[in-house]
């Protein structure tokens, strides 16, 4: 009788030790031409959980811990790219994220920048662009990423274009 009951506050410890469970899959982009990313690491914040996309972009991560789940922030890294930090809070009705935004500052190599070419008295001397990625969407369950290429130059070129177009004059 000694042993039943031994075994069944076991078996009551082990089931309340264990009640979170993430599982988390998707895929990650590049968000310049749209082609899967092959070996992006993706991490579960607050543990030692890792996984890596496959050749076609594709990460399943899954995750079984203790009785308190850690908040489901995922860390999104790729050497070339602007990393990802995106928290994601789903429920059956709905899925709440979000995404980590920063800046970072462009060198403009101690030169203004002169939108109007007419007009000297209107210039920029500097400029921030966003040091994350943040273009996502979630697809069912799925998790789907897209990561920028980390190229501060290529941001300024995309800045100036997107003036251009604002119908700005530039020299």
């Amino acid at each position: 009788m000694k042993v039943y009951q031994w075994f069944g506050v076991f078996l009551m410890l082990f089931t309340i030790g264990c009640d979170c469970s993430i599982n988390q899959r998707g895929r990650v982009f590049s968000n310049e031409d749209e082609e899967p990313i092959a070996n992006v690491q993706i991490k579960l914040a607050g543990t030692d959980k890792v996984v890596r996309t496959d050749s076609l972009g594709y990460f399943d991560l899954q995750y079984v811990g203790g009785a308190r789940c850690p908040a489901q922030v995922y860390i999104v890294t790729k050497p070339g790219y602007k990393s990802f930090q995106i928290e994601l809070d789903q429920s059956p009705e709905r899925t709440l994220a979000t995404v980590k935004q920063d800046s970072r500052p462009y060198n403009l190599k101690g030169k203004n920048f002169y939108p109007d070419s007419m007009n000297k008295s209107t210039y920029i001397a500097s400029i921030d662009f966003e040091k994350y990625s943040k273009d996502f969407a979630v697809r069912g369950d799925s998790l789907i990423l897209y990561l920028d290429l980390d190229d501060p130059d290529l941001d300024f070129q995309k800045y100036v274009k997107g003036l251009k177009s604002a119908r700005w004059i530039l020299e």
